[in-house]
C-alpha cells in the first residue's frame, strides 16, 4: 500500500513538475511577446514622431511659403499658421510622451506578472518538497509498523510452539 502511495505521490509530483515547467515556458514566451510588442510599439511610435516631425518641418516649409505670401497681405493669416504648427507640435509631443508612459506601465505589469508567478511556482516547489517528505516518512511508519507486527508474530508463534511442546 504505501508502494502505490509513494508511486502515486510520486506520479503527482512529476505531473506538477511538468505543469510547472510548461508554466514557465508559457510565461517566458508570453513575456517575450509582450516585451516585442512593447519595443514594436515604440519603434512605431519613434517612427510615427519621425514622420510627424519630417511632415512637421515639410508643413513649416509651406507655411513659411505661405507667410511670406500672405505677409503681404495679412499678418493675422501668418500669426494663425504659426498657431496652428505649435498646436500640432505639442500634440505630437503629448502623444510621444504618452506612448512611453503606456509602454513603461505595461512593462511594470509584466514584471509584477513574473514575480507573482516566481513565487507561485517556489510554493509549489516547496510543497513538492512536503509531500515527498511525507511521503517518505509514511513510507517509513509503515515499515516499522510491519517490523512490529512480525515481531509480535515471532513471539506468538514462539509461545504457541512453547503451548504445544507443554501439551505434549
Amino acid at each position: 500500500a504505501s508502494a502505490a502511495v509513494a508511486s502515486m505521490l510520486s506520479a503527482e509530483l512529476a505531473s506538477l513538475e511538468e505543469y510547472a515547467s510548461e508554466q514557465r515556458r508559457q510565461h517566458s514566451a508570453d513575456l517575450g511577446l509582450r516585451a516585442a510588442e512593447i519595443a514594436q510599439s515604440r519603434r512605431d511610435a519613434s517612427s510615427a514622431v519621425f514622420t510627424l516631425k519630417q511632415t512637421m518641418v515639410a508643413t513649416q516649409q509651406v507655411l513659411c511659403a505661405e507667410v511670406l505670401a500672405v505677409e503681404r497681405a495679412s499678418v493675422a493669416a501668418a500669426a494663425g499658421a504659426a498657431l496652428r504648427l505649435k498646436a500640432v507640435e505639442e500634440a505630437a509631443a503629448r502623444e510621444y510622451e504618452e506612448r512611453v508612459q503606456q509602454d513603461t506601465s505595461d512593462l511594470a505589469q509584466l514584471q509584477e506578472s513574473q514575480r507573482l508567478l516566481s513565487l507561485q511556482l517556489s510554493a509549489e516547489v516547496q510543497l513538492r518538497c512536503e509531500l515527498q517528505s511525507a511521503s517518505l516518512a509514511s513510507e517509513s511508519v509503515h515499515k516499522e509498523q510491519r517490523h512490529l507486527l512480525e515481531l509480535g508474530n515471532n513471539a506468538l508463534r514462539d509461545e504457541l510452539l512453547g503451548v504445544e511442546s507443554e501439551l505434549q
